[in-house]
């Protein structure tokens, strides 16, 4: 501030007025800005934005009353929860076009310190509201289901072989309708055997690749482990007897701990390692230095 007033030839002196936010840093009684620039202006009156301290007041309201501040939650969860995934704003703009409304009204964010953009996000709630609450219950039937990962893995990496030893449909497609050079009734530059047979080798390379990644990237006792948590967490799988129920999913609850005991054994082996690591470093040095 002081620089940029002297490049404009005016006195700290001659300042008579700061307006500011509430931050520390601007308020501060001792290293604020006001504080040193009272220093060079004795007569500066520093005044805290009347905006920003009516948006304060509304929230220090809100801190108070427990039900405004569990509100408040769930308007912002609602924002979040369609914000992070353009999956489900797609779903919830087909459906406001399937309600006969021209396109789904933009959801807003509500900040802390801006007491006015809660109207601004409750509003979007409400513009939005019959296709919003028929997607949430649509959302809410979803369950989530862990036991479906193995097989979905197993089932891709067989896809993926098969369409690595063999070309796939669309493939075959296209070759059968590029002939003689040409596709659709457009030149193909390269369309002789030695390009296609180039392409066949790269994309076998590439669907290798992929299998290898799916492999790496899923383990197989991930997998098992996964599996095991489905039969824990999921309620659907849960026995109607109490006595089926007492000792229900204990061989899973086994495996899982036995895997966590596995990982603590490593890291405990690791430690171990490492401390031994040290201590030979440390008995090199002393004999170099000795010798020295």
């Amino acid at each position: 501030v002081d620089e940029v007033l002297r490049e404009r030839d005016v006195k700290l002196s001659s300042v008579i007025g700061l307006g500011s936010d509430g931050a520390s840093v601007m308020m501060g009684k001792r290293a604020g800005v006001g504080a040193l620039l009272k220093r060079e202006s004795a007569f500066c009156i520093q005044v805290h934005c009347v905006a920003h301290r009516a948006a304060l007041a509304a929230l220090d309201a809100a801190k108070a009353v427990h039900q405004v501040g569990v509100y408040k939650h769930t308007v912002s969860s609602v924002y979040s929860f369609y914000k992070h995934s353009a999956s489900r704003t797609n779903r919830l703009r087909q459906l406001t076009a399937t309600l006969g409304d021209e396109d789904v009204k933009s959801l807003k964010q509500q900040c802390a310190v801006r007491w006015l953009s809660l109207h601004r996000a409750v509003e979007g709630i409400k513009l939005n509201w019959p296709a919003l609450v028929m997607e949430l219950h649509e959302e809410a039937k979803e369950d989530v289901n862990l036991a479906t990962i193995r097989p979905m893995v197993h089932g891709s990496v067989a896809a993926l072989t098969q369409l690595r030893d063999s070309p796939g449909p669309e493939e075959e497609r296209f070759q059968a309708d590029c002939q003689n050079g040409m596709y659709r009734d457009v030149n193909v530059t390269h369309a002789d055997d030695r390009s296609r047979q180039a392409f066949s080798n790269v994309r076998v390379r590439y669907i290798t690749h992929l299998i290898d990644a799916l492999h790496n990237r899923f383990p197989e006792e991930s997998l098992s482990i996964i599996t095991c948590f489905d039969v824990l967490l999921n309620p659907s799988r849960y026995p109607n007897a109490q006595s089926a129920l007492q000792i229900y999913a204990e061989p899973a609850l086994r495996t899982i701990i036995g895997h966590g005991q596995g990982i603590a054994s490593e890291d405990d082996s690791a430690q171990c390692a490492g401390r031994e690591n040290i201590t030979e470093s440390k008995q090199r040095s002393e004999v170099g230095l000795a010798r020295t």
